[in-house]
């Protein structure tokens, strides 16, 4: 497992076991932002009365007080994250609430009704009675499953918001560093996996608190740089074959790692010429590999789209099909 700076994550990794000090780091940045919320116009306040001379101290307190002003940026950003979330559990809670009062109400009902004529039944009907009252009881218990989550999602948004300012500014103020603290806090997993030299998973396991219950999607990566693998003799031998005068399609088939960018790159390196436009019987983007738009077709997205693993929809906190940065 391998983690850089610059490039985090490579290979398969998952946020919940990358190594304990970026772990660490992460967890400690996020503590860092919410100090910074609690206490930066005090500590401006201060650096601005403070009597600070010597070269170049105007701008060394102007610098101090900007990096004070973005961290605080980005917990504000987080607070107003919060706040919307919390305001979809807690109506969300009310209706579970309804809901549960309504069958609770059903069941006494139908209970009455038993009491008052199960002298005068028939088999058929009291088999019916205790089935639907079965049913209703099942359905009481998941909703008193979702209510307690539910509850723990709204503690868990409180914690947050109780060590925040309650001022709200645009997630684009935050830094890199501060992006990575939020997304280590509403994710409970980050997984990147290699399909093949050209595509990659992307697995995200978003945390209640985002989603309002866990919640799995899933992109297709392409990686900017293509597969970089060299072309063997054999490669080279079919595109000195195939390319000058084959259908597109049947010379993809028979350079399955190698998108048309790739062997149209390669045939110019080893000056074969085309002298044909036939596609053949299928065409896919000319950035994929055949093995690669197979991986895609069984995925049932196209790289850079998001689908869902679960069936519960985020209602609008993230797109189900996103650009990928």
């Amino acid at each position: 497992m391998h983690y850089d700076a610059e490039t985090p994550y490579s290979g398969s990794i998952a946020l919940n076991i990358v190594d304990a000090a970026v772990s660490q780091r992460l967890e400690d940045r996020l503590h860092d932002l919410m100090y910074s919320a609690e206490g930066t116009n005090a500590s401006i306040a201060a650096l601005k009365q403070a009597e600070v001379v010597g070269p170049g101290a105007n701008e060394l307190v102007d610098r101090v007080i900007a990096n004070k002003l973005e961290e605080q940026a980005g917990a504000r950003a987080i607070l107003d994250h919060a706040s919307t979330l919390r305001l979809q559990v807690v109506g969300s809670l009310r209706k579970i609430n309804e809901t549960i009062a309504d069958i609770e109400n059903k069941i006494a009902f139908n209970q009455r009704e038993y009491n008052a004529a199960k002298d005068v039944m028939s088999d058929e009907d009291i088999r019916e009675h205790f089935a639907s009252l079965a049913r209703m009881r099942s359905r009481l218990t998941d909703l008193r499953e979702k209510k307690a989550q539910a509850a723990q999602v709204d503690k868990d948004i409180v914690a947050v918001k109780s060590r925040l300012e309650r001022t709200r500014e645009e997630w684009q103020t935050m830094t890199l560093e501060q992006k990575r603290a939020f997304i280590r806090l509403i994710t409970q997993e980050v997984r990147l996996d290699s399909l093949s030299d050209r595509l990659m998973r992307l697995t995200l396991v978003w945390h209640p608190v985002l989603a309002g219950e866990e919640h799995t999607e899933f992109t297709i990566l392409e990686k900017s740089k293509g597969s970089g693998a060299n072309w063997t003799e054999d490669e080279d031998a079919i595109l000195h074959e195939l390319y000058p005068q084959v259908q597109r399609s049947d010379i993809l088939i028979a350079l399955p790692r190698r998108s048309w960018v790739a062997i149209k790159s390669r045939a110019k390196a080893l000056d074969v010429s085309r002298y044909t436009y036939a596609t053949g019987e299928f065409q896919i983007p000319d950035t994929l590999a055949l093995e690669d738009w197979i991986l895609s077709q069984e995925s049932g997205i196209e790289p850079g789209e998001w689908t869902s693993e679960a069936t519960v929809k985020l209602n609008g906190t993230v797109r189900a099909t996103i650009p990928v940065q």
